[in-house]
């Protein structure tokens, strides 16, 4: 544990010349749309350095996010099944060289099928690929100031309306990163953890050429907090002109973690996305 706590001051002093400086804790009350009827939830969100961690319950499901900065490292813990999945290169190298063979093998099947048939395939293909995609595909997005501001927590706050070819994506109240208590930590490991996943997406776009599918999906909630410049403590996501998910920051306090809040339980079972790639689970 020395040498840990040794390790930490390092990548401290190294990215913030600071002295080491406790992480924070940030708590966030969040709940679906009225017809969903899915109970409201409090969601915890640590970080520390470039560690972040988000605890999540909804209904009877348990999950967990943690993200490494500093091992360039993605786990997604499901504490029900006891098990986690890992996200980093070893693991999308693996993806990309199976969807990259995948499609070598599909161009090769396409090549004995008669021309006009060939063309129905690739076409139905294309949709089906689109309607994956959604709406959030089309256009680039737009942000547009209300006009209003709310004080919430304490924190002040702007609202703000962010669009793509013409329809809400997402309305919230957001703060500027330095009123935030530990705001500024926090964009940095926010920043980090969309070029890691940006990489990711990049890895598997060139295997697949699907890259606005695939972008659409992951990229676009982290892409929007960084289009509005500030923390959300008050949000709304729409879908198909409705707010599908509602959340709302309620407080943040000072903390001391150990290495542990950042890595699965202990006796926990890794789950590899592919065997080839990680050999059997761990």
């Amino acid at each position: 544990m020395k040498l840990a706590a040794v390790l930490a001051g390092i990548v401290s002093v190294l990215c913030f010349a600071a002295p080491l400086q406790a992480g924070f804790i940030y708590k966030m009350q969040s709940s679906g749309s009225k017809k969903s009827k899915a109970p409201d939830n409090v969601s915890e969100m640590k970080i520390e350095g470039l560690k972040l961690r988000m605890d999540q319950t909804e209904g009877k499901a348990q999950t967990t996010m943690i993200f490494d900065g500093d091992t360039d490292q993605m786990y997604v813990v499901d504490h029900k099944k006891k098990n986690y999945f890992v996200f980093d290169e070893e693991m999308i190298e693996g993806i990309a060289a199976q969807m990259s063979e995948a499609m070598k093998q599909m161009e090769e099947a396409l090549a004995n099928v008669p021309a006009g048939q060939r063309e129905m395939v690739e076409k139905m293909m294309k949709q089906r690929l689109g309607s994956i995609g959604g709406s959030q595909t089309r256009g680039e997005p737009e942000v547009n100031d209300l006009g209003r501001t709310e004080t919430v927590a304490e924190i002040s706050c702007e609202w703000k309306e962010i669009s793509r070819g013409g329809q809400t994506g997402m309305r919230g109240c957001f703060a500027d990163w330095k009123d935030l208590p530990g705001g500024e930590d926090l964009l940095a490991v926010s920043n980090d953890m969309r070029d890691f996943i940006s990489s990711l997406i990049d890895a598997l776009s060139s295997a697949s050429g699907f890259s606005n599918v695939i972008g659409s999906i992951i990229q676009t909630p982290m892409n929007d907090m960084a289009i509005a410049d500030g923390f959300p403590l008050v949000s709304e996501t729409f879908k198909r002109g409705k707010v599908a998910h509602t959340a709302r920051f309620l407080e943040a306090s000072e903390a001391v973690f150990s290495e542990d809040d950042f890595r699965p339980p202990a006796g926990y079972k890794r789950q590899d996305i592919v065997p080839e790639a990680g050999g059997k689970g761990r």
